[in-house]
């Protein structure tokens, strides 16, 4: 395993002791996707400058767009996901809600509806289950191929 996943086991021993009783290979892949989503989250909650994030989470973008294009991502994180995403078969839209939903929070903090709600609340917190429940076996993904 990666040091940069290796970093977020040590960042997160209590969420991911709760998979403790996978398989090593399923464990090794949530791991994974735990350090992706810590990226992106520590991107907009660390960084002050709203244009640096902004252009920060662009880059994951396109470091993203590598992982599902075959060719080598830049980031030790984003390596590992292309092996999990090949053994699991995770879609990319999953993940690029992710960073649709951190570029919301760049721009936006309150919502003048609820079904704008519900889409930011989807993309920065729903979406994150998407992938670790319907491709690690816990569950079929009932609306599997809706890009929301």
């Amino acid at each position: 395993m990666i040091i940069a996943v290796r970093r977020q086991k040590k960042a997160a021993p209590v969420f991911l002791s709760g998979f403790r009783f996978l398989p090593q290979e399923k464990r090794d892949a949530i791991t994974v996707l735990y350090a992706f989503c810590r990226e992106l989250d520590d991107v907009v909650d660390d960084c002050s400058d709203p244009n640096v994030a902004q252009a920060t989470l662009n880059w994951w973008r396109g470091d993203l767009d590598k992982v599902f294009g075959g060719v080598m991502p830049e980031h030790p994180v984003n390596q590992a996901l292309r092996q999990v995403k090949e053994t699991f078969k995770l879609p990319k839209y999953e993940l690029e809600a992710l960073i649709d939903g951190m570029q919301m929070d760049l721009v936006q903090a309150r919502y003048g509806s609820f079904e704008e709600l519900k889409l930011y609340c989807h993309r920065v917190a729903g979406v994150v289950g998407c992938p670790n429940c319907a491709d690690f076996g816990i569950f079929r993904r009932p609306n599997a191929g809706i890009r929301r």
